[in-house]
């Protein structure tokens, strides 16, 4: 058990080091040389280090230490070591991939490469039960002072005047659209590695035939089918409606298995954010 749990807390620190390192260079190698400053303490540090040469690292986690202390009690104590520990690496890794800069002459590829490693790295971070801290952490501080506030329209509101500073500092407004660009990837990026890329799609099936539909479902696809009872508002009639949980490549078969069965048929489809279970993704 002791071994088991040295291991866990061993292999956690690498993938929190080798996030802060993917992340350190999305910023540091890409989005730098280019000026984009991405909004969050990044993008501060950016606009820092470029007017005064001060070591990305160092501005990053000066500002990331005085948003500890400040909401020091609204950071988890369980992820407290971790999140500590992440931000000390990413300030080394930022500060020594300063002089590692690919100066990409189109500033488009450089947001979306930059981004996209950024939020490669931090979602490597946060599903390992760390914080990159930033942005994140003083909204969170600031909602529990401020309920009226929410969390996602601060950390909006924060990286907008981020963004729009940087290019005001700079002299040059084109960096605003490069930089939103880089923050929208670097949010696409992190959703996916946190929550899995939306490969499952919840089928519902509405027919008269869904006995018919439901076996050929399970016997075609090997997938469950559950039959929820529901009621016709306007018939006034007690249905069957069938729910089926299958991927996304899946989808086109069921709908084939419906038109052939009953054409006449309500099928609603919509994405799953996750699936955990049979079939899908294991718990973890």
């Amino acid at each position: 058990m002791k071994k088991r749990i040295i291991y866990l807390f061993f292999k956690k620190v690498f993938f929190i080091t080798l996030g802060a390192f993917v992340m350190a260079m999305g910023v540091s190698v890409f989005l730098v040389p280019s000026r984009i400053a991405a909004g969050g303490v990044s993008g501060i540090s950016t606009v820092v280090y470029i007017k005064t040469g001060i070591p990305l690292g160092i501005t990053y986690f000066v500002f990331n230490v005085i948003l500890f202390i400040w909401g020091f009690n609204t950071v988890s104590k369980k992820s407290l070591i971790y999140t500590v520990y992440a931000t000390f690496i990413s300030s080394v890794f930022l500060t020594f991939l300063e002089n590692y800069g690919v100066g990409f002459g189109d500033l488009l590829t450089s947001s979306i490469y930059g981004g996209a490693l950024t939020g490669l790295g931090m979602g490597i971070v946060i599903i390992n039960g760390a914080s990159t801290g930033g942005v994140d952490l003083l909204s969170v501080i600031l909602n529990k002072r401020f309920p009226g506030f929410s969390v996602p329209g601060i950390i909006l509101f924060s990286d907008v005047v981020i963004v729009v500073l940087s290019a005001f500092v700079f002299s040059d407004y084109s960096l605003i659209l490069y930089s939103f660009v880089a923050l929208f990837v670097t949010s696409k990026v992190m959703d996916y590695v946190i929550e899995g890329v939306n490969i499952a799609r919840a089928v519902y099936i509405i027919s008269d035939k869904y006995q018919k539909i439901s076996r050929e479902i399970i016997l075609s696809l090997q997938r469950g089918v559950t039959g929820i009872y529901t009621r016709g508002m306007y018939s006034g009639n007690n249905k069957t409606t069938l729910m089926c949980i299958v991927r996304k490549r899946e989808v086109h078969k069921v709908k084939n298995i419906v038109r052939k069965t009953d054409p006449n048929a309500f099928v609603i489809v919509h994405e799953v954010t996750e699936a955990l279970g049979e079939g899908f993704n294991l718990y973890q």
